[in-house]
């Protein structure tokens, strides 16, 4: 992947995310191919924390500050390898750092209990949207 490699000049705008002060990149990053674990699984593809770790860096690079998963994108995997990512980025990057995740409709009668398992496996504190 020599491409990750390229350093990129271009710095995206930010914006407000609707009335809260909440501020974010104009193009957000999906995580829902994170925690992928090969052939077998349904994209295809081992997902490796070297590839989710230089993709992550890469786009805060350039200015990407609103990451999104949910917990059901590859079983909770996609926010288990996210939080590993995020933890290889300086403190002055990790904290521009925007995380949404998302809860199957399913489980909204327990949202309690299903935003602090995505908690433990982001190893986040607090989630910015959910």
């Amino acid at each position: 992947f020599s491409f990750m490699k390229r350093k990129f000049e271009t710095v995206l705008q930010t914006r407000k995310a609707g009335t809260s002060s909440l501020e974010i990149s104009t193009l957000g990053f999906g995580t829902w191919q994170f925690g992928s674990k090969g052939a077998d699984d349904y994209w295809g593809l081992e997902f490796t924390d070297e590839l989710a770790n230089s993709l992550l860096q890469q786009a805060v690079a350039a200015g990407v500050t609103y990451f999104d998963t949910a917990e059901d994108y590859a079983k909770g995997g996609s926010e288990e390898q996210l939080g590993r990512a995020l933890r290889t980025l300086d403190d002055e990057s990790r904290r521009k750092v925007v995380i949404g995740s998302k809860i199957l409709p399913n489980n909204c009668g327990e949202v309690r209990k299903h935003c602090e398992a995505t908690l433990a496996r982001l190893g986040v504190d607090s989630i910015d949207l959910y």
